[in-house]
């Protein structure tokens, strides 16, 4: 995620832009929390040699929005990009949010900001297999 985000000119080449992927992911995710109000539910899951709970999922009141962009603010490059046990933990996190928070009518979504490719050792398995063990 240190990798610099670079885009492309008129003529192919890559052109830099000041900021690393990490800070694109960052500001994405600061723009998707500055929409939510309290009758949305957010939480972030990290990854990297192994996958975390940076936020719970948490009904977004001012105080929880404050809160999520702090972690967001906080968030570092570590070392991996274990992608397939970040989504497993984001939908573990889900599931019992969902059995914590009864709601009708809800949209769940997961969002994966990521620098790549993962570098686990899913592939060999099958990534379908892997996620649903």
């Amino acid at each position: 995620m240190d990798t610099p985000a670079t885009v492309k000119d008129s003529k192919n080449r890559d052109r830099a832009t000041g900021l690393t992927l990490l800070d694109i992911v960052k500001r994405s995710l600061k723009a998707i929390l500055i929409g939510l109000t309290v009758n949305d539910e957010f939480g972030i899951v990290t990854f990297s040699t192994r996958a975390k709970i940076l936020f719970p999922m948490t009904r977004m009141t001012d105080d929880a929005k404050e809160n999520s962009l702090r972690q967001v603010d906080g968030m570092r490059t570590e070392a991996m990009t274990h992608l397939w046990e970040g989504l497993r933990l984001a939908m573990t996190t889900m599931q019992i949010a969902r059995k914590q928070m009864p709601r009708e009518d809800i949209n769940e979504s997961i969002f994966v900001f990521t620098d790549g490719v993962p570098n686990d050792d899913y592939a060999a398995q099958g990534y379908v297999v892997r996620i649903c063990l």
